[in-house]
């Protein structure tokens, strides 16, 4: 796998023509790791109890084999800061593979992803370059948007519908994942400031897409950054009848969907900073049992200050019907 990224790496900037065909063939490489179950994406083998022990029962960990996937996602969050400001038709497609790496259900068995965690850090390494896209106005305000930041909250939410198991990481890769975790979780913690009301609004949901244009061949130029018209206006013309349309009322039709998705949207972040501060937490005394000073992670005072602040009865009411909630 470290072969391959390195030969895509010069394949991209010595080619840079050739850009557009290499992230088709690659989309669909992944999307077969998907489909086979590969990795990531493998199912977890059930652990036998210490207590119900028999003879010649194995004990061990057997996590799965996630080092490719993790080489792999690492190519892609660098290809996405490259291309992210550069081309729209490379971060949609980017996007796409991220959505079909994602389920958009919680506890469900089997598990898209693996729930080991020997697997933790690739997983929140893809989750935080989801997060990337969605925040600012690298991706257009479209159902597709929406969509993705349901993904990621989903699987974010699936991930702790297992029971607590010990890391089986060196120590070293245990420290990159802790400092991953600790990177999602800061990522995580500033998206209440781009849930907007305003992304629930007129939804583009015409047929000419990006990936449609893709598809046809009909590509930009390399590095020529083509950035569809958001909103209904790319799909339906305007005339003078829908011009006098009141704002007033059209406004007061989108609130209350509005105000319901930026409320559940940030009681969903809040459990799930509260889980990933627990786990985190975990972690940390697992990789550094005596607090050595050079052992610290940065961040990790600031992910304490959150657990140490006290939760209210309401709080943990809503937490308890909206996990509920989630795993039926």
């Amino acid at each position: 796998m470290r072969s391959a990224v390195e030969c895509w790496q010069w394949l991209i900037t010595s080619k840079p023509e050739l850009e557009i065909r290499f992230l088709q063939e690659m989309v669909s490489s992944w999307n077969c790791t998907v489909q086979k179950k590969l990795g990531l994406f493998s199912a977890s083998q059930p652990m036998t109890g210490p207590l119900a022990a028999c003879e010649g029962a194995r004990l061990e960990p057997d996590p799965p084999f996630v080092k490719p996937h993790g080489i792999w996602v690492q190519f892609i969050c660098e290809l996405v800061e490259t291309v992210k400001y550069s081309s729209y038709e490379k971060v949609e497609m980017l996007a796409s593979l991220i959505h079909r790496s994602l389920a958009m259900c919680v506890g469900a068995e089997p598990p898209c992803q693996t729930r080991s965690v020997s697997a933790i850090g690739v997983r929140f390494k893809l989750l935080t370059c989801g997060l990337s896209l969605l925040q600012g106005d690298i991706l257009p305000k479209s159902l597709a948007k929406n969509v993705l930041r349901e993904r990621i909250y989903c699987s974010c939410l699936d991930y702790f519908c297992k029971p607590v198991t010990c890391p089986s990481q060196f120590p070293r890769e245990l420290r990159e994942d802790i400092t991953t975790l600790v990177r999602f979780w800061q990522t995580l913690h500033s998206d209440k400031k781009y849930l907007k009301a305003s992304d629930v609004g007129d939804l583009d949901l015409g047929p000419t897409s990006p990936m449609t244009m893709v598809q046809n061949n009909e590509l930009t130029k390399p590095g020529e950054f083509n950035r569809p018209t958001t909103g209904w206006i790319n799909t339906v013309p305007l005339s003078s009848s829908t011009a006098t349309l009141s704002k007033r009322s059209a406004k007061s039709k989108r609130v209350p969907m509005a105000d319901n998705f930026v409320k559940c949207y940030l009681k969903k972040r809040n459990l799930i900073l509260d889980l990933l501060a627990v786990e985190i937490e975990f972690l940390v005394v697992w990789h550094n049992p005596t607090s050595r000073q050079e052992l610290l992670i940065p961040g990790e005072d600031n992910i304490a200050t959150w657990r140490a602040k006290n939760i209210t009865e309401k709080q943990w009411q809503d937490y308890t019907r909206l996990a509920s909630t989630r795993r039926s």
